[in-house]
């Protein structure tokens, strides 16, 4: 009798285990959990800051020299007007106007290696202002055809804008364009008490009476020494609609290459 129930509990137990492994066997996976696709967010462009960017390298680099001209479209090549604006550039530094430092002007500025070095040219027609020294590799001062007397060449004038108004910057593909007015004057050899908006002093949009109190200093001309230049930026965006109609308009033309700008193009639009 004790065999017959220890054979009907093994039976029992082995129909139990069984059932168990049957069950361990057949039971539905569970579903693996699919990860989301991680999704790489580029950072919007902040363009305003784009322009801080772009009017900072006008401003470093003595690119208002450009100013001068109706348009420009700069090549990969040195040329002339390069050339004049990075003689502006290095003169208002005080550098040493050479090789290297041409190089590295045109290399930050255009993206440019300059293959040859070139003579400069006066701005005045009158002849070479710089010959280029192949042994020195220096830019020297040429004297033309008179001994040990270089002929005037009216030296070149570095005026700085006072500062520089952003009015609009547009992109198309990796192209920047930034439209701004500049603003000159306190400069100790031409300023006669008004503001200009070009460099070459000629279009007149304000007077300085405001900031001076008639203060004059010792050759007779107004005492910029006393300006606050805070002010005049301040009254110059207070009367902005006032001013604007009468403004050149600067639009300078960049092209973004590895996180940095280079200009490309420069046009100078006359008014609205």
């Amino acid at each position: 009798m004790k065999k017959k129930y220890a054979l009907i509990g093994i039976i029992i137990l082995t129909i139990l285990l069984s059932l168990l492994l049957f069950f361990k066997i057949t039971k539905p996976k569970k579903k693996e959990k699919l990860e989301k696709p991680k999704i790489t967010v580029t950072p919007k462009e902040d363009i305003d800051l784009i322009a801080e960017k772009l009017i900072e390298k006008i401003n470093n680099y003595h690119l208002d020299y450009y100013s001068k001209y109706p348009e420009i479209t700069f090549t990969n090549e040195s040329d002339e007007d390069t050339l004049l604006a990075t003689y502006a550039y290095i003169l208002e530094n005080n550098g040493t106007f050479n090789k290297e430092s041409v190089d590295r002007y045109h290399k930050e500025v255009f993206n440019i290696d300059i293959n040859e070095h070139k003579d400069l040219k006066c701005y005045a027609g009158d002849g070479i202002l710089y010959k280029f020294d192949t042994q020195k590799n220096e830019y020297i001062e040429d004297c033309g055809n008179i001994d040990e007397l270089c002929h005037s060449h009216g030296g070149l004038v570095v005026n700085n804008p006072l500062f520089i108004k952003n009015k609009e910057i547009t992109k198309e593909g990796n192209e920047y364009t930034i439209s701004v007015n500049q603003i000159y004057g306190l400069n100790v050899v031409d300023s006669d008490g008004y503001f200009y908006s070009d460099n070459e002093y000629k279009n007149k949009i304000s007077d300085l009476d405001i900031f001076l109190d008639n203060t004059k200093n010792d050759i007779g001309m107004p005492d910029t020494s006393k300006v606050n230049l805070e002010e005049v930026k301040k009254h110059y965006n207070d009367n902005y609609e006032k001013y604007k109609n009468n403004l050149p308009i600067y639009k300078y033309t960049f092209k973004k290459e590895s996180d940095d700008f280079y200009l490309i193009k420069f046009k100078k639009q006359v008014s609205e």
